[in-house]
This record gives structure tokens, sequence and C-alpha cells, in this order.
């Protein structure tokens, strides 16, 4: 079927370029970067939710993601343990928010241990006080994050200010003014 052979080539592919440290580069020879690899397992949790990929029939995707979630739980302590030792006071930074909106499609099958949850939840707590500076993209990543992390009281919240910042045009659409 072409689909699985879609999908067999894509994570092939992947699997490929995916660093040692369990990370993706923008391209081949560059660093790993946080923000793609989040990009790409917010993809593979997508479609891990839909059925399309499924952990127990696929290993390369099932190995792709155990690394790739290493890496982002690694990433998202080490900014942790920087923030919170830190004595000056550290500006507001919603770069988390890919961290936790990809890993958050992987909690029931790759497991928080004690010091991640803490982290986690320290950056959950935190957005749940400060959403409302954020700009309004950052906003609906921050209530899709909390709906996937089973904090619907926040995401409601969240999701409540976006649409009081909708507009309506003639025919019925929706669209914001600002995007920032």
């Amino acid at each position: 079927n072409n689909l699985a052979n879609s999908l067999d080539f894509a994570l092939n592919k992947l699997r490929d370029l995916q660093r040692s440290n369990g990370g993706f580069a923008w391209y081949e020879g560059m660093r790993t970067s946080v923000y793609i690899t989040a990009q790409i397992m917010e993809g593979m949790g997508q479609l891990k939710k839909e059925n399309i990929i499924d952990f127990n029939k696929n290993y390369t995707a099932k190995n792709i993601a155990r690394k790739a979630v290493k890496y982002l739980d690694a990433e998202l302590m080490r900014k942790y343990l920087q923030e919170t030792s830190s004595a000056k006071k550290i500006t507001d930074s919603y770069g988390e928010t890919y961290i936790l909106q990809a890993r958050a499609y992987f909690l029931s099958y790759f497991q928080l241990d004690e010091k991640q949850e803490a982290a986690y939840d320290y950056y959950l707590n935190k957005w749940g006080k400060n959403w409302a500076k954020a700009g309004l993209i950052t906003q609906m990543k921050l209530a899709k994050t909390n709906l996937l992390f089973n904090k619907k009281d926040q995401a409601d919240a969240v999701l409540l200010s976006i649409k009081d910042k909708a507009l309506r045009d003639a025919q019925g659409g929706i669209y914001w003014r600002d995007l920032a």
C-alpha cells in the first residue's frame, strides 16, 4: 500500500537524519535543534494519535521517538535546572512550549520520572500564571499543550481569551487582527 510505503520511507529517512543524542538538525552538518526535534516529534505524535503509526508494530518509529523524547527531556531539564538555580531573574521564554507540546503526545508511552515531572509542572504552572502576556500564536500553543497534559481548566481559560479576540467577517469566517 502506498501510504505504508511512504511512511516507511519517511521513517527510514528520519532514522538516518537523527543524531546520536536523539535530536535533529535543520540541515546536515548543523547542530541539533530543539525546535526541529520538537516539530518532528509533534508530527509523529499526531500520526500516533490518529493510529497511523503503531509503536507496537513499527520499531523504527518507536526507536526514533524514544531517542528524541530522551533528547527533549534532557533539554527541558537543562533549562529547568538553569532557570531554577539562577539567582537572577530569567526573562520569560515560551520556547519550552515546543518541547512540552511535542512531549505531551508520548506521556503514556514514555513516562516522566519524578525530576522530569517537576520540570514539566514548573513550566506548565509558570505559563498558567503568565499566558496572557504571550502572543496569540503562543497562547494557542499553550492551550493545546494544556489540553494534551489534561489541564482542561487552564486550556479553557486561554481558549476563551482567544475566542474573545477573534473577529468575524461578513461570510462568517473567523480571523485575528494580530497574530504576534
